[in-house]
């Protein structure tokens, strides 16, 4: 298992608050780039996440716990659904800069995969996915295999109204201490 001392001689940036409440590091390891996301609902609990794409292909492996990936299939539709569909930049400003795609879609899950501690999956720009959590603690490591060629997309549910991702930042110390607890959970 990784040790917060590796990862902090590794680290190239700070450690920040990402996403749907998971800490990110970006690391250079053995002269490769690597973004590590550490999650842990009774720490520090997950914001809710929309469906979604991201900005690259990415090879994740699961360094502790359990997480589930749900994917999606989502099409256009014609008549009014719950869902509409945006695209845009996934940072803290750019939320608000989101254009919507679809003003209605459907939604229908194509399949589900587990990952527990050493397995990995490849996941592809371009699949509308959202992570649960089996176990309280999960720690990924991902590494990017291409960049996207299009911002990523998010499917917004009307029930649930309008979430940004990005809306609670924390401190470095304090995300410092979230890896620290993932580590020794």
């Amino acid at each position: 298992m990784i040790s917060i001392d590796n990862l902090g001689k590794t680290a190239v940036t700070k450690p920040v608050r990402s996403g749907t409440g998971y800490i990110k590091l970006k690391t250079f390891e053995d002269g490769e780039y690597y973004s590590y996301r550490f999650y842990n609902n009774d720490f520090y609990p997950r914001s809710l996440d929309q469906m979604h794409t991201h900005s690259s292909t990415f090879h994740s492996t699961t360094l502790k716990g359990t997480l589930r990936n749900i994917i999606y299939a989502v099409t256009p539709a014609d008549e009014s659904t719950q869902y509409y569909q945006t695209q845009g930049r996934c940072a803290a400003g750019a939320w608000k800069d989101h254009k919507i795609v679809h003003e209605n879609v459907d939604v229908s899950i194509d399949k589900e995969f587990t990952t527990s501690e050493g397995d990995d999956y490849v996941l592809d720009s371009n699949v509308f996915h959202r992570i649960k959590f089996d176990t309280p603690v999960v720690i990924t490591r991902l590494q990017v295999v291409a960049k996207a060629p299009v911002p990523p997309c998010y499917v917004i549910d009307r029930e649930v109204g309008y979430l940004n991702p990005w809306d609670h930042k924390l401190s470095a110390v304090h995300c410092w201490e979230v890896i620290r607890h993932c580590l020794s959970a």
